[in-house]
């Protein structure tokens, strides 16, 4: 896993370290959670709690912890608060610190809450920072997750916190690692800031392991970026302690001037202007300016005797360890010793440990009554660093190495949840594309079998034309059966009988006369009658045609009827349907049927209104209803107004469709090139 490092001049990094971490949970208070009685959020709020005095703050803080280990809030928002708490303890009340923290790891731990964690751990750290171990611990698992969230700016300021730590133990080598790896990161963007503490901090690691050289030209580079006074002082004053060491004196006197310059114009800079008032009196007296520097120094030393802190201390005992140089090399041996013992002790209390093995080492030479004691506990000093710093490196590797596994586990484990993932979508498109498919399929089924439905019913259309055809047909036959019959038969019969009663006319009597001249006329009429029902019966046979208008009327009662819907059908006279062809007819009631079934199925109509009229060579058919309308502008998903329009194109015609909301439907129909009637 890569790792990223965060920004810090290296001349702020002790009183980076010995301030309290920046707050990292002054976001906004929750405002839609309910506060209890006892106002939780009153207690932790953030603006008010500085201005507290430390007695009653630290009430304030143990009545807020009791009440978060009662009270019953959400999760997230007991988790703000514990965050918030374990932030303001870390330093000013390392007592309730280790409570508060551990609740609100395991709170974030099992809400999975990353961001929180994280910041809990630097907590951690910086409460352990002393104990260099443990800091090591804590801040690497928080720069991990940082690293893992993607969050490069919390990420690289863990960073630098290992780094600090790596060099105080004198891993220059493994710090120079980290600092390379941050800078590799930073030289993409506008990093300036970021850069000038990496580029400083190489300079002060170089330098540390005599690579001297090296050192400057990493001193340099962070000159170039260096855009305030306080650190374009510090890195001269740097500058200037690498070219001490190499000899370059009147070179070092430059650059230590240049620092002090800047370092007049810095508020709370007693220290640093000190320490390179005491770099100035080594160089001058190296120049040969002797007295001038020795005058230097040893008004530093004086002037560090009214500070009573560690920085103060650290300056004397550095300042001293040169007196004493300076003593010893004009055989004042006595003074030198005295100088080396003090320095010794304050050292000790500054935690110097390189001045401190320095003195003892220069006190074993010149104290010759003494001089084994101070090499013996120099050499238990020295033992005594190294295994620590060796148990710390060695700790710090182990974690590394655990972390790193359990991470290296979790994205195994990621990428495997991926790779389901992965498989259940792929899964689920196949399915969707399956679905699709088959829907497809389904709907092309659909439509086939409205296609096939539509042409069976264009075919029982023409077998109802072609049965009442028939029906027609057959009682034209029958009656053309019965005229001959009559004619043939009955008719004959009577013609003979009339014949016969002629004959008897020559029978004389009275009587039979007037009989027989009843019957005669009596047969006559019969005669005629049937004469005259077989002339209506025989009259030529043509073949008689349906009534269309009439058809269509039946059709469409029954459907409104149903629906109860108004019918309004208007046929015009003019029109001889009996000269239109039957193709046409069919695609003209199909049409009717569609539009007819649309009314009722989705207009909510209450008239449905059919108009025929005939004007000069063409015929327009009026469809309308007064129902919801739609909006005609929108592309119809509908197969059947799509059907329509075909059926329409299939009879040369045209298709106008007018309709709005609340005013209904309308379809006008114009077919062309019919015949004159």
């Amino acid at each position: 896993m890569k790792t990223c490092q965060f920004f810090i001049g290296i001349i702020l990094v002790p009183l980076f370290l010995g301030c309290t971490k920046s707050n990292n949970y002054q976001s906004a208070l929750p405002t839609n959670i309910k506060k209890t009685n006892d106002s939780i959020f009153g207690l932790v709020r953030y603006k008010e709690r500085k201005r507290t005095e430390k007695a009653q703050r630290k009430e304030e803080i143990n009545k807020a912890f009791f009440l978060l280990q009662t009270a019953r809030l959400p999760d997230s928002t007991r988790q703000y608060l514990l965050n918030s708490l374990s932030l303001e303890t870390t330093d000013r009340f390392p007592k309730f610190f280790l409570e508060i923290n551990d609740m609100a790891i395991s709170l974030a731990k099992n809400q999975g809450d990353s961001k929180s964690l994280a910041n809990l751990y630097w907590d951690r750290g910086y409460y352990y920072n002393k104990e260099r171990d443990s800091a090591l611990k804590y801040y690497y698992k928080a720069k991990q997750i940082f690293q893992q969230t993607k969050n490069t700016k919390l990420e690289t300021r863990m960073e630098l916190r290992i780094v600090n730590i790596l060099t105080d133990i004198g891993a220059y080598k493994l710090s120079n690692q980290y600092c390379f790896k941050s800078i590799d990161k930073l030289q993409s963007k506008d990093n300036s800031n970021l850069l000038f503490v990496f580029y400083n901090q190489l300079g002060i690691n170089y330098k540390n392991l005599g690579q001297l050289e090296i050192s400057r030209q990493f001193y340099q580079k962070a000159l170039l970026l260096a855009h305030n006074s306080k650190r374009k002082s510090t890195t001269y004053n740097n500058l200037a302690s690498s070219l001490l060491l190499e000899g370059s004196y009147k070179e070092a006197h430059r650059y230590l001037l240049l620092a002090l310059a800047d370092s007049h114009n810095l508020k709370n800079s007693n220290l640093p202007f000190h320490k390179y008032r005491g770099n100035l009196g080594l160089a001058l007296y190296h120049m040969g300016k002797k007295e001038e520097g020795v005058s230097l120094l040893k008004s530093t030393i004086e002037a560090m005797d009214s500070i009573s802190n560690n920085g103060a201390k650290d300056i004397q005992a550095t300042n001293l360890i040169r007196l004493a140089n300076i003593y010893t090399s004009n055989k004042d041996t006595t003074q030198a010793i005295a100088l080396l013992k003090k320095s010794i002790r304050f050292s000790k209390q500054a935690k110097n440990h390189r001045d401190h093995m320095h003195g003892l080492i220069l006190l074993s030479k010149l104290d010759k009554t003494n001089g084994n004691q101070y090499f013996e506990d120099y050499r238990k000093t020295e033992d005594s660093i190294n295994e620590a710093n060796d148990s710390t490196l060695s700790h710090f590797n182990r974690i590394r190495y655990e972390t790193d596994q359990i991470i290296a586990k979790n994205e195994v484990l990621t990428e495997r949840v991926l790779l389901f993932i992965l498989i259940a979508i792929l899964l689920a498109v196949l399915s969707l594309s399956i679905y699709y498919y088959l829907g497809q399929k389904a709907k092309n089924t659909k439509l086939r079998l409205e296609k096939e439905q539509q042409e069976s019913s264009q075919e029982i259309y023409k077998l109802l034309l072609a049965q009442q055809y028939k029906f027609e047909e057959g009682k034209a036959l029958e009656k053309k059966r019965i005229s001959e019959e009559l004619h043939d038969g009955v008719l004959g019969r009577l013609f003979g009988t009339r014949l016969s009663l002629g004959v008897l006319n020559s029978s004389n009597s009275e009587d039979a006369e007037k009989k027989r001249q009843l019957f005669i006329e009596e047969i006559k009429n019969i005669e005629e009658d049937i004469r005259n029902i077989s002339h209506d019966l025989s009259n030529k046979f043509e073949a008689p045609e349906i009534d269309f208008a009439q058809f269509l009327r039946k059709y469409l009662e029954t459907n409104c009827e149903a629906a109860n819907i108004h019918l309004t059908f208007h046929n015009d006279v003019n029109i001889d349907w009996q000269k239109i062809d039957g193709h046409t007819k069919i695609n003209l009631y199909r049409i009717l049927q569609e539009a007819n079934k649309n009314t009722i199925k989705y207009a909510n109509a209450k008239t449905f209104k059919v108009a025929f009229s005939k004007k000069e060579s063409y015929i327009s058919l009026v469809v309308s209803d007064d129902g919801h309308g739609y909006d005609v502008k929108q592309q119809s998903k509908g197969i059947g107004l799509k059907n329509m329009k075909s059926r329409v194109k299939k009879i040369g015609g045209s298709l106008t469709i007018q309709s709005s909301a609340a005013k209904g439907t309308a379809l006008t129909i114009v077919i062309s090139k019919i015949p004159n009637t």
